[in-house]
């Protein structure tokens, strides 16, 4: 306050001026991630308003919106606030100029003679188009950067979800596969083994040697369709993760359940 008091004598503007532009420019810096169009423009108008009235302070507000708006909107709106901001910059420079011909500047120079004062225009512009030029590709660069780095984390992600979805489908698949393999082994087995069986049964007593033998063959292919059946489980078993917590095989003391 006490500096804001002691202004104005020096620059000829009441302290509550400079008092209220530094209020609105806190208000714009600190809702400036939430709505960058709206911080720009009001930063614009308080840099206009600073340069014809206040301190000059408000003047690195475009700037810092100008590189907001390149980080978080997309490059054409970015390019586009730049320009506004170009127009807005000659303007602006035309009103410091106007003001240190008019009388005392901000930072207590003589008036400016008529002769000079294009000059110190265009210098004033070039100046200004340099600082906002930078800003704007500095901004538009890293905020394509962040951008790009999170297209491919999207797109990791993406493919780490299609590559859980592949696999589930491929499981479902073999599942099924071994089940319509059981079926048919297990199926034909006991087709077998239950003609054979009526075969044996109806031998039995004209020709027991041959029944024997149908019995022996019966015997045989449950051995052998055991073995497909634990070799088909025995692949299951092996397709399941390691982590996952596998049950003992039963035991007598299961026998009651």
């Amino acid at each position: 306050g006490l500096c804001l008091v002691s202004l104005e004598p020096r620059f000829g503007t009441p302290w509550w001026i400079p008092a209220l532009l530094g209020i609105g420019g806190t208000a714009c810096l600190i809702a400036r991630v939430r709505h960058q169009l709206a911080t720009f423009i009001c930063a614009l108008v308080l840099a206009l308003l600073s340069l014809a009235f206040g301190t000059g302070a408000e003047t690195l507000l475009p700037v810092i919106t100008l590189y907001g708006v390149g980080v978080r909107r997309p490059a054409p709106v970015a390019w586009m606030c730049t320009a506004v901001t170009m127009a807005f910059g000659a303007v602006g420079a035309q009103v410091l100029v106007l003001r240190l011909a008019s009388g005392p500047s901000l930072w207590g120079s003589p008036p400016l003679t008529p002769r000079n004062a294009t000059f110190d225009w265009l210098l004033a512009y070039g100046a200004i188009s340099a600082v906002l030029l930078v800003t704007a590709l500095l901004g538009t660069s890293v905020g394509q950067r962040r951008r790009y780095v999170a297209s491919l984390l999207e797109r990791a992600e993406q493919l780490a979800r299609e590559r859980d979805q592949q696999a589930e489908i491929a499981s479902a698949r073999e599942r099924e596969r071994i089940a319509r393999e059981m079926h048919d082994v297990i199926a034909h087995s006991l087709s077998v083994m239950i003609a054979m069986s009526d075969g044996a049964q109806a031998a039995v007593q004209d020709r027991p040697e041959e029944s024997r033998r149908a019995i022996g063959r019966v015997a045989e292919t449950g051995r052998r369709t055991l073995t497909e059946v634990r070799r088909l489980l025995g692949s299951v078993r092996e397709a399941l993760p390691a982590s996952r917590p596998l049950p003992p095989q039963p035991g007598a003391g299961l026998l009651g359940a």
